[in-house]
């Protein structure tokens, strides 16, 4: 079940007017067309829509929704496949993480 208009006050007054979300979509299931209804719902509110599925999860119930209303910042920048790091290269990454740099 969908129960957002409760929240919608929240994302009217958010500084940025973004969202990002992980979607679950099952043919069969409860989640059956969630992922069309937040789709026409987020549309129907004003906000331009995004929508995709990672290759490394095809054929799963997971999608990726972006939202963000025409008028506020800038889409969420999403690199197109993430990259998996190890040992001494995922320490370094975290610790420019954590002091802010990329």
């Amino acid at each position: 079940m969908i129960r957002a208009p409760a929240r919608w006050t929240a994302v009217r007054v958010s500084a940025t007017a973004r969202s990002r979300s992980e979607v679950h979509d099952a043919p069969g299931t409860g989640t059956q067309g969630r992922l069309a209804r937040l789709t026409s719902l987020l549309h129907a509110k004003g906000f331009t829509v995004r929508t995709e599925q990672h290759a490394l999860l095809s054929g799963t119930d997971r999608h990726m929704l972006y939202a963000r209303r025409p008028d506020r910042a800038a889409a969420p920048s999403v690199p197109s496949a993430p990259t998996l790091l190890h040992g001494a290269e995922l320490r370094s990454w975290l610790a420019r993480r954590s002091t802010g740099q990329r």
